[in-house]
């Protein structure tokens, strides 16, 4: 019995670990913090590339050298071809603002319900002003 009280108490802990590192992480982004890795190439460097693989005769591993790439992050970017990947859309387009726009559109709607709540009331001051 003391086990699974102490094994409730540890989940409830986990959950509230859990829920505070997503709103910081949401606070931090919202000043403008970015997480994860930058991209391996710009979008003057993507363009390059592109035109590079859309003639034939490009040889492919010193196109690699010329951007200081590997062959892998590369085709992250462009298919053999050169068409554009998703990876290499996201450099071009400001679609990673777009995606995380609506992540805080979620986050100021699960937050509303919560009025109560003193952080949810100042994260979603922090907040609105950076959603359309």
């Amino acid at each position: 019995m003391i086990f699974g009280i102490f094994a409730a108490l540890a989940e409830f802990e986990r959950e509230l670990i859990s829920e505070r590192t997503k709103a910081a992480l949401t606070a931090a982004r919202a000043r403008g913090r970015k997480g994860g890795a930058k991209f391996s190439l710009t979008k003057a460097q993507v363009r390059l590339a592109q035109s590079a693989m859309g003639q034939k005769e490009t040889v492919i591993s010193e196109l690699c050298k010329e951007l200081g790439i590997t062959k892998p992050t590369l085709y992250r970017y462009l298919a053999p071809n050169g068409a554009l990947r998703d990876y290499g859309k996201r450099v071009l387009t400001n679609s990673a603002v777009k995606r995380y726009q609506a992540v805080l559109k979620v986050i100021l709607c699960r937050k509303k319900g919560d009025a109560n709540n003193k952080f949810a009331t100042k994260s979603r001051e922090t907040l609105e002003p950076f959603v359309d």
